[in-house]
């Protein structure tokens, strides 16, 4: 599956308020890095591990959970504290370097998925797989993993 492909069929499961886009996913981004390092955390932390990394970790994945609950407020409830008036143009002179820092996100990703021998491939259709069931099921809306 290649990345344009995936970007298309992602488009259907968009299930939150258009005005609200940036801070949901940005929120969604941070939640479900959180999700990653609270499920590798066990493992991650069972040996020998700086302290310091092992609380900044944990730390995170607090913030992370905020972001969650705030999140799924924005998609099942459409409000939020802040709205800008042309969401369109909002970012507009910045996107060549957002789309720089988005690439970045990227390389991470991809190096996490090598280094669990997983390719991006099977993820991106994992992934679809998830969420076609979610929405056959009509609970792409709801909480948790193993909906």
């Amino acid at each position: 599956m290649d990345f344009g492909e995936y970007q298309t069929q992602a488009r259907n499961f968009s299930k939150f308020p258009q005005e609200y886009k940036f801070q949901y996913l940005l929120l969604g981004l941070l939640s479900e890095v959180g999700e990653v390092l609270e499920k590798m955390d066990n493992e991650l932390f069972s040996t020998k591990t700086d302290n310091e990394i092992q609380n900044l970790f944990r730390d995170f994945v607090t913030l992370s959970n905020k972001a969650d609950v705030i999140k799924k407020k924005i998609r099942d409830e459409g409000s939020t504290d802040y709205s800008p008036d042309n969401i369109d143009e909002l970012f507009s002179s910045s996107r060549v370097e957002l789309g720089k820092e988005i690439g970045d996100i990227l390389w991470y990703k991809a190096n996490l998925c090598d280094a669990l021998h997983l390719s991006l491939d099977h993820v991106a259709s994992m992934n679809l797989n998830k969420l076609n069931s979610r929405l056959s099921r009509d609970v792409i809306s709801g909480s948790g993993d193993n909906r």
